[in-house]
């Protein structure tokens, strides 16, 4: 009779012990380096860089993930949390944040330091909170992803400002944007809809006390496309 080992990876928690390239064991406490399924835990004092694209459940940073290049973090449970003195750092780089779990809750919290480029909903059935008490700045763009997103939310509740820098893009069906009281958004440009023929059902609703500024345009197309306005509504 042979003999058969079944090798199972459980998820693991990985806690760096030093600066160093997310992808180098040596940077972790266990070994190996995170995958989907894995926790990371980024120490105060660590500089840890993004040199490659990763796909993990959760990340806590209380040092710094720094973008070497235009990669993406995939993030598939749970989500981030940037601690107090702690960075999420683009740098001069492109960088990507990916939430690709359908039926799925996520957040971002942060209480330290925000920045990153495209923040992107890959899912469907899903929402991904902004939270914390320190300002985020998306550089670029925060994207409802082709027909993948459907009936997504993203809630903002923060209580410090969030600012997108060129767009907040629905290019898929049924989803919406929520902001909460004591929450502020401001988009540098537009508030975009996709496809004049198929992205309708789309929706942006400012609760009371809720703040969005919008530097250009709101741009539905021919679409259907609906403002609930309940808070302070800024067109620029």
């Amino acid at each position: 009779m042979g003999l058969f080992i079944l090798s199972i990876a459980y998820p693991a928690t990985f806690v760096s012990v030093a600066s160093g390239d997310f992808n180098d064991p040596n940077t972790w406490n266990i070994a190996g380096t995170p995958n989907a399924g894995d926790s990371v835990v980024i120490s105060a004092g660590d500089i840890v860089l993004l040199t490659d694209a990763a796909n993990v459940d959760a990340i806590n940073i209380y040092g710094t993930l720094r973008w070497d290049w235009d990669y993406t973090l995939y993030i598939n449970s749970g989500g981030i949390t940037v601690q107090s003195g702690g960075w999420l750092d683009r740098s001069v780089s492109t960088g990507y944040i990916i939430f690709q779990r359908d039926n799925h809750d996520f957040y971002i919290r942060n209480y330290g330091t925000f920045d990153i480029s495209t923040i992107e909903l890959d899912c469907s059935n899903t929402s991904l909170r902004f939270q914390g008490n320190s300002a985020m700045n998306i550089s670029y763009r925060i994207y409802f992803f082709s027909e993948t997103s459907i009936y997504d939310t993203i809630i903002f509740e923060s209580s410090a400002p969030i600012t997108v820098g060129n767009d907040i893009f629905f290019d898929g069906d049924s989803s919406s944007v929520v902001i909460k009281s004591g929450s502020s958004l401001s988009i540098t440009d537009d508030i975009l809809n996709g496809d004049s023929n198929e992205d309708n059902g789309n929706s942006v609703k400012i609760e009371s006390g809720g703040s969005l500024t919008v530097g250009d345009d709101i741009n539905a197309l021919s679409c259907v496309f609906d403002i609930y306005n309940y808070g302070t509504l800024i067109l620029n």
